[in-house]
């Protein structure tokens, strides 16, 4: 199914499904993400509270530079989700640790599922009930150094949504265009000029990280700084670089002046929408102890907009200058289409109508003329019928 659109759209669908009982999902796999290694053992059926069976930093344990920390747990199948445990072997620090689980049904649009403190040495925790949420990728995250522990092992449990029995949701539609925005096969990467820096939280100066000076030592004169001078009080101090359009990045570079911590820590997290509200973690940069140095951190990725972030003053260095190379993937008219899918429903029942609401947003600047949005229904839809309605032009 296609709908050609200008602006907005709506697409209503009915379809019939049914329900089966949850089940521990076997024949899992899982892959190392940012700053893993042997994510392998927390799907082997092993636990305890030894290091050689939990999965663990990849780079210098438990260290502030290295996180987020990211595995990605493959289910083989989209599952509705019902219930969801892990276990615990040694506990460094604190207590109160976390791990986060988010949910997606295609590996790349990754929503918020649930966070699980540690229980405790050498146990599972209770069982988390789940409310039907559907996925085939699980992402396994601690964000911090104050939110990790040893987690030997994960156990999941949920039903089958993609065979006979039961239907599906839709694939969530995604808008393509006459033109999707491409890298030129001769585009290489290249200074981003005609980038613009704005002070946000606890900042000030921001502009002088473009400026094109690079003092160091402990002169402040130059350098992106806080209110308050180092002030516990204030943080986490962030600024945003606005790169003047949409970038496949190639690496960011930075001035690093005078050290004040040994373990500062920089984040740079990365957004592409226009109004610059998705910001999602690119990067964790360190000052490498070094005075009066540039560093260089190859990051490829998309990036419209960055955020610079010390979260505390304990993840803080004296950072005068930054730049970001990479190659330019759209032009200024390019259309920002974005697209939500819902029906309020986490259980389908066969023979009963379930309705989907598809709603399609151009944010600019281009006006969005001749996209196509196309829609994979599942086969096991029937009677499907839908209606467009546009607004705003």
């Amino acid at each position: 199914m296609d709908v050609t659109l200008t602006r907005l759209g709506l697409l209503v669908a009915a379809f019939t499904s049914a329900s089966l009982s949850a089940d521990p999902i076997s024949n899992l796999q899982i892959n190392d993400g940012f700053y893993s290694s042997n994510a392998a053992r927390l799907i082997d059926g092993r636990v305890g509270d030894e290091t050689a069976d939990s999965w663990n930093n990849s780079g210098n344990p438990w260290h502030v530079d290295s996180y987020p920390m990211l595995a990605v747990l493959d289910l083989g199948a989209v599952h509705e989700l019902d219930s969801l445990r892990i276990f615990a072997g040694q506990i460094p620090k604190p207590q109160s640790a976390n791990v986060r689980f988010e949910h997606s049904t295609d590996n790349t649009d990754f929503h918020p599922l649930v966070s699980i403190s540690s229980p405790g040495y050498n146990q599972w925790t209770s069982p988390v009930a789940l409310s039907g949420q559907l996925a085939r990728y699980l992402r396994v995250r601690f964000d911090t150094l104050d939110d990790r522990f040893n987690l030997s092992e994960i156990d999941v449990e949920g039903r089958v949504v993609d065979g006979d029995a039961v239907t599906t949701e839709p694939t969530n539609p995604e808008p393509t265009t006459p033109n999707p925005p491409t890298v030129p096969a001769d585009s290489e990467p290249a200074l981003i000029t005609g980038v613009t820096a704005v002070d946000t939280a606890n900042s000030r100066g921001a502009l002088r990280l473009i400026d094109g000076v690079e003092p160091w030592g402990t002169d402040d004169a130059d350098s992106w700084v806080n209110p308050s001078p180092w002030n516990a009080s204030s943080y986490p101090m962030t600024a945003e670089l606005d790169l003047g359009g949409l970038y496949q990045l190639d690496s960011v570079e930075y001035f690093v002046g005078n050290l004040n911590q040994e373990s500062a820590a920089l984040q740079i997290q990365a957004s592409t929408s226009v109004q610059g509200d998705d910001f999602e973690p690119l990067t964790t940069v360190s000052s490498d102890h070094r005075w009066g140095k540039w560093r260089e951190v190859v990051t490829r990725a998309p990036a419209r907009r960055l955020r610079l972030v010390f979260a505390d003053p304990q993840s803080r260095f004296n950072i005068s200058e930054f730049r970001v190379t990479g190659s330019r993937i759209e032009a200024t008219t390019h259309a920002d289409l974005t697209v939500s899918a819902d029906n309020n429903q986490t259980r389908y029942i066969t023979g009963v109508e379930s309705t989907y609401t598809v709603l399609i947003n151009n944010e600019g600047p281009g006006d969005g003329s001749g996209s196509t949005l196309l829609i994979d229904l599942s086969p096991q839809l029937t009677a499907v019928a839908w209606t467009c309605e546009a607004e705003g032009g």
